[in-house]
């Protein structure tokens, strides 16, 4: 179940918010935009409904912000300092948000490994979004200064 607080409020049950019953969506990351305020992504099992979801008015409601993802478990989200840039750590691999293009893009390519991403943090300073996999190492995916996404592998 999702809860939210406002303030020095109490806690309240978010029932109606456009997130599916805890049985569907088993939750894994909550994350808050760090630029816009009231804005929060929900990430989790995307098998029977979307994957990410995102709310912009604290938490009161959410709306579907998966197009582009495939139907699979999204196990953990990270977002750059500005706000720019946002990254999802998924059973199927690593994916980032193109606002353009408002869609999820898959970032392996040819070269990473098809692997289960666990996790995955923004290093600001790198202008890196690092994902760690179980037995295939650590990967990162550089965005340089034209915006392109690169990556550089460790295995």
């Amino acid at each position: 179940n999702f809860f939210r607080k406002v303030g020095a409020g109490s806690w309240t049950e978010v029932t109606t918010s456009g997130l599916p019953g805890n049985h569907f969506f088993h939750g894994n990351d909550i994350i808050v935009h760090p630029t816009v305020p009231g804005t929060i992504y929900v990430a989790g099992s995307g098998y029977s409904n979307p994957g990410v979801f995102r709310s912009t008015n604290n938490g009161a409601s959410f709306a579907a912000f998966a197009t582009g993802l495939p139907s699979t478990m999204i196990f953990d989200l990270a977002i750059s300092a500005d706000g720019q840039h946002l990254f999802a750590a998924t059973e199927l691999g690593p994916y980032y948000y193109d606002a353009g293009l408002a869609t999820w893009v898959d970032l392996s390519g040819a070269t990473a490994p098809e692997q289960v991403y666990w996790d995955v943090d923004f290093v600001d300073s790198e202008n890196t979004a690092r994902f760690s996999t179980y037995g295939r190492g650590i990967w990162d995916f550089v965005i340089d200064n034209s915006g392109l996404i690169y990556r550089n592998g460790f295995e």
